[in-house]
């Protein structure tokens, strides 16, 4: 193609016909700058395409992240639940307002005055300076509402390890020992007499609410899951 230009422009010098060589100059500036259109226009497609499959695999990444944050945050609220639970069989057992099985519950060995439990986020930790690298704004949304609910997490069970750190550490001391050595099938109403549930009901039930509180939170936590793995699955079935 060079040469045929070459050859072209020398013959229109040789015969000297300004007309026809203004022609050629003319298609052949057109035909340089097409030539440059269709290379940036390559280029720019080649650079979509990395950035396409790059954006994939963080949003695979966070698909990940999020599903084992899932599993994690319901374990918390497993706990929980079961914590919250036990007092609630307590109390009935306090007022007398306890079944016969309902008083016989298997205490699960969840100790009354130590539930420390880890709470990190697997979501915020690979992912929270990485919210302006996903396209989609639903997902940038989301992403944002997660870490902040995340900070209210750290609020509340920051807060409940406050609480029983400063009212539960010597009620902890003194019955972790029997506590720890009770058979798994031990009835409620037995562990009831243990700590001495009528003496330390209002230690308790001040606790309680802390828990009440961390389970709400993560339970609003994975309620922005759920949304954010919805989200996810749609993007990455049209990428």
């Amino acid at each position: 193609m060079l040469k045929y230009f070459k050859k072209t422009r020398r013959r229109l010098t040789l015969q000297n016909s300004k007309l026809k060589f203004v022609r050629y100059a003319f298609i052949e500036i057109v035909l340089v700058v097409i030539g440059i259109l269709i290379a940036v226009q390559i280029n720019n497609w080649n650079k979509d395409n990395i950035n396409t499959k790059i954006e994939v695999g963080l949003l695979e990444e966070l698909f990940e992240d999020v599903k084992t944050d899932s599993a994690f945050f319901n374990s918390r609220i497993f706990h929980l639940k079961s914590y919250l639970s036990n007092v609630k069989i307590l109390n009935a057992i306090e007022r007398n307002r306890a079944s016969d099985s309902t008083a016989n519950t298997p205490f699960n060995n969840y100790r009354m005055f130590d539930i420390g439990m880890a709470y990190q986020s697997t979501v915020i930790l690979n992912n929270a300076q990485k919210i302006e690298a996903f396209s989609n704004k639903n997902i940038q949304e989301l992403l944002r509402k997660y870490i902040l609910q995340y900070n209210y997490i750290t609020i509340a069970f920051g807060q409940k390890d406050k609480y029983f750190d400063k009212y539960a550490g010597d009620l902890l001391l003194k019955y972790s020992d029997v506590s720890f050595n009770l058979p798994n099938n031990t009835p409620l109403k037995k562990y009831y007499s243990i700590i001495e549930y009528p003496k330390n009901k209002k230690v308790i039930n001040f606790l309680r609410a802390s828990v009440i509180n961390c389970r709400i939170q993560a339970s609003n936590l994975l309620t922005i899951n759920y949304q954010l793995q919805q989200e996810l699955k749609k993007t990455l079935q049209k990428k």
